[in-house]
């Protein structure tokens, strides 16, 4: 039966439709190719044809992440209507290996410079919040190849993190604690688990945007990727490696998108990952309305993600 739900935090309501009946065979496709361009300028060797670099994991001769500014940036400190900074994240030296397929000590390691990096850019005067998100592949929005991440520092904060930081606020005025800690607490009991160790749960939300979205929950209460323990990184990292290769089983290497929703500067929030595989295209009823229509209940999606039979 078909059930309109509500977010955990926002207002913003789903229609699950499960009359579609929708599985994962129906959205396997051929994936459109992002373009692969003669000479790539991630690549090791290429170090001179890209802007400026403003970080680096591992040494000059043999680096392991690499961050530099973005060569045709939204944001910049060159744009005075427009000022901020938009950098790359090269995620990996070896061009034909993609997050799915990266080791767990190099996901780590990509871990450290979204912290380095979200660090260095808050403490910059004019800078309110920092942005950190990945596209994969062409229906996400991806334009090469090379792994790769991006962020954003902008000197306001994006409108989606304003209204979350609200019903956040309003949420513990109302002496209902932490959404986030309690959603920890009772999906771990519930048919919407993915997976979880001792730092982090992985679940399908109850409202789920799309089909097979999940989010990456840390169990401690903490405000942003740089109060990550070691610990809780390799957590992090198993998770997201196990839950990417779910889905190259699944959909045969399907395009994503996932971001980094943190606090800005000292505000209190419950930091986390939502990631969206683009399964699907949005299209006017939801642009429209901002509300979505998802032919996959997250119970079912679930279930496939753990490996069982949906």
């Amino acid at each position: 039966m078909n059930e309109i739900r509500k977010d955990y935090l926002l207002n913003r309501f789903v229609i699950v439709a499960e009359n579609r009946g929708a599985r994962p065979h129906d959205f396997i496709q051929e994936p459109a190719e992002a373009k692969e361009c003669k000479t790539c300028f991630f690549c090791p060797g290429n170090e001179s044809l890209t802007p400026p670099e403003t970080g680096r994991i591992g040494t000059k001769k043999k680096w392991l992440v690499r961050s530099f500014y973005n060569k045709f940036p939204a944001v910049s400190a060159d744009y005075p209507a427009a000022n901020g900074s938009h950098e790359i994240i090269v995620e990996t030296p070896d061009h034909c290996k993609q997050m799915s397929n990266l080791t767990v000590e190099q996901l780590v390691h990509i871990l450290d410079m979204y912290a380095e990096r979200t660090k260095k850019l808050e403490a910059q005067d004019g800078i309110e919040y920092v942005s950190v998100f990945k596209n994969q592949g062409a229906a996400a929005g991806t334009s090469l190849l090379h792994a790769h991440s991006q962020l954003i520092a902008l000197p306001e904060l994006p409108p989606l993190i304003g209204r979350e930081l609200t019903a956040f606020r309003n949420a513990k005025r109302e002496g209902r604690g932490c959404v986030f800690c309690s959603t920890v607490k009772s999906e771990a009991k519930g048919p919407r688990k993915i997976f979880e160790d001792r730092h982090f749960l992985v679940i399908a939300p109850y409202a789920s945007r799309v089909a097979y979205e999940a989010w990456f929950l840390p169990k401690r209460h903490i405000q942003k990727v740089t109060d990550l323990r070691p610990a809780e990184k390799k957590s992090l990292a198993k998770m997201l490696r196990r839950f990417l290769h779910r889905l190259d089983v699944l959909f045969k290497h399907p395009s994503f998108n996932f971001y980094l929703h943190a606090a800005p500067g000292t505000d209190d929030f419950h930091f986390h990952i939502e990631l969206l595989p683009r399964l699907t295209t949005w299209a006017g009823f939801e642009l429209g309305n901002a509300a979505y229509i998802n032919p996959v209940s997250p119970e079912s999606a679930a279930k496939s993600l753990r490996g069982g039979k949906c």
